[in-house]
């Protein structure tokens, strides 16, 4: 899908009336990291979007200053292209954990809910 800044590749499925979970992969994975969550999320009756974030697997990448205002732009852009008017769920790790806090309060749309993973390696031991 041709956005503002390039085109970005998503894939959407799931009921169009189930409840909106976009799935953000991290900085250094595209969005078939989430293939297994994609796929069994939609099979619970939800409706799921992953995409590639800018520069990442085969989303364009635009000559720009990338940034959270670029990867922002690209998640609300994408949701009102797709006409996905009412509150999400979003999850991600790593880079993609980031984007959902900002996208939260620097935006127009509304998110119902925002899940951000913990990766073990950044739980301590305890012994």
């Amino acid at each position: 899908m041709e956005l503002t800044d390039g085109i970005v590749r998503y894939e959407m499925a799931g009921p169009p009336d189930g409840q909106v979970v976009v799935l953000l992969h991290g900085f250094f994975n595209a969005y078939f990291v989430w293939d297994n969550t994609f796929d069994a999320l939609a099979q619970a009756d939800l409706r799921v979007l992953r995409y590639d974030l800018y520069g990442r697997g085969y989303s364009d990448r635009p000559n720009t200053q990338y940034d959270r205002d670029l990867f922002d732009r690209q998640l609300v852009n994408l949701l009102a292209a797709l006409d996905v008017t009412r509150p999400v769920d979003l999850v991600g790790p790593s880079m993609g954990e980031r984007l959902p806090s900002r996208s939260r309060t620097g935006t127009q749309q509304q998110f119902a809910a925002c899940v951000l993973s913990i990766h073990r390696a950044c739980i301590p031991s305890t012994g």
